[in-house]
């Protein structure tokens, strides 16, 4: 899903073309995952403005909502995210030209 606020930010000015990606890992009674997509605004807050949910941190699932975003905004250059390779797969098939840069698990306590 992709909320309309979040269409509006992502073509405007005031967010930079970077987004962060993560999926959470068997979120609720469902056991599934949520797969969060955020903005970076031009004030460095993070915005979040794409998720889907599935039984799994899949690439079809990440693909979806990635193509989502890309159908809105195909300028971003810059992706942050853990070392899934789903993640990795996805993001170079929707976004061949962007730069993945990684933060490893034992890193994220650090931000």
């Amino acid at each position: 899903m992709i909320p309309n606020y979040a269409k509006l930010l992502l073509c405007s000015n005031a967010v930079l073309p970077v987004l962060i990606v993560d999926g959470t890992f068997q979120s609720s009674i469902y056991r599934g995952a949520i797969i969060i997509v955020m903005v970076v605004s031009s004030n460095c807050t993070n915005i979040p403005v794409g998720w889907a949910w599935s039984p799994s941190e899949n690439a079809d699932t990440i693909e979806l909502i990635l193509k989502l975003i890309h159908h809105v905004n195909n300028k971003i250059k810059t992706f942050i995210s853990d070392e899934s390779v789903a993640l990795k797969i996805s993001i170079k098939t929707i976004f061949p030209n962007a730069v993945h840069k990684l933060i490893k698990d034992s890193e994220l306590r650090y931000l």
